[in-house]
């Protein structure tokens, strides 16, 4: 993207403090576009004048970051004029130590704000008002519905398959690791999630606490949270309960296939594993099917969990290789049982 200015006799509209708006024959005084030369314009793209009339022409704060930020990227530190770094730190496009040669700590936290504003749609910036302070804790704005793009969710689940924290980011790239799991490089954190839980003698959840925090442009989370809290009825208990352990099964299913590739020298990605433990998932799909609805309870007449008596029983002998790092004294079988009833 370039920035232009119109030309106004041997001079740009930026050159000019003061001038005849009539001279300007019906046109903007200053543009942005994807052509390097505009007729009777100038192009004047430079770091500082993005900073002065990116806004001024209509741009969001996020999308002069970027202009500034693609100049930067094709210079140095160094090679910068003073103002130029003072810019470039006030859009904390730079790191702390850069920030810290020419703005004070309150000069930048006068700057700072929080990233999810960058991404408001056009409706949810027109119900607020247009002029939107940046500064303030989004505690109100919907990060699902009144944003113009897609977050990408990273989940956190303890053992026992509670959602414990869900971080949201701009950015996401999946590649493949050297056995053929997806692994999920994420960057660029917007807000986050942190759930804790209460249970009953029942087992039954009883309540959830979330706090929700928000990332600020100077690499941290904001201080300043919001706390919801959930009571749970029996119906939307055992709706949760369900969910829990079928969290709980996926993480188990992951981690078994890694342990029986770790665990096999004829085996090496993902694909021949599970190809190799078809078997073993006939033989419990039943068993994790009850175990979703009714977890390790023993029923009325003393029977144990079936999910648990099928995994004692398997006949796949790959459940019997040795976990890798517990000196041949914990098998995958026995990893299974003890995570079925954490």
């Amino acid at each position: 993207m370039k920035l232009h200015a119109y030309n106004i006799g041997t001079q740009s509209a930026n050159e000019l403090s003061i001038y005849d708006t009539s001279l300007l024959n019906g046109n903007a005084p200053f543009i942005s576009s994807t052509y390097s030369t505009v007729t009777d314009y100038s192009d004047i793209s430079t770091i500082e004048n993005w900073n002065d009339y990116g806004e001024r022409i209509g741009m969001r704060h996020f999308d002069v970051r970027g202009e500034v930020e693609a100049l930067y990227l094709g210079t140095t530190w160094s090679a910068l004029t003073t103002r130029e770094k003072e810019i470039v730190s006030e859009f904390f496009i730079v790191d702390k130590d850069k920030r810290d040669e020419v703005l004070t700590q309150d000069e930048q936290d006068s700057h700072d704000h929080f990233v999810l504003y960058h991404h408001l749609s056009e409706d949810a910036l027109a119900r607020l008002g247009g002029d939107v302070d940046y500064s303030i804790t989004p505690k109100s704005i919907d990060y699902k519905k009144d944003i113009d793009m897609r977050y990408h969710p990273e989940f956190t689940f303890d053992d026992n398959g509670w959602l414990t924290k869900c971080e949201y980011y701009e950015n996401l790239n999946v590649t493949l690791d050297a056995y053929g799991f997806h692994v999920f490089n994420f960057s660029n954190p917007v807000l986050k999630y942190e759930a804790s839980y209460t249970q009953g003698v029942d087992g039954y959840v009883q309540s959830r606490t979330v706090t929700r925090s928000w990332f600020l442009s100077s690499g941290k989370y904001s201080t300043d949270t919001k706390t919801s809290f959930k009571i749970y009825e029996p119906l939307t208990a055992r709706a949760e309960g369900r969910r829990r352990r079928q969290n709980l099964i996926n993480r188990l299913l992951i981690d078994t296939v890694g342990l029986i590739i770790m665990s096999s020298n004829d085996l090496s990605t993902v694909s021949e594993a599970e190809a190799d433990a078809v078997v073993l998932m006939k033989e419990v799909a039943d068993g994790i099917s009850e175990y979703y609805e009714y977890g390790t309870k023993v029923d009325s007449n003393g029977n144990q969990c079936k999910l648990i008596q099928e995994i004692t029983g398997s006949t796949y002998s790959r459940l019997d290789n040795w976990v890798p790092g517990t000196g041949d004294t914990l098998s995958i079988r026995n990893f299974i049982l003890s995570r079925l009833n954490p």
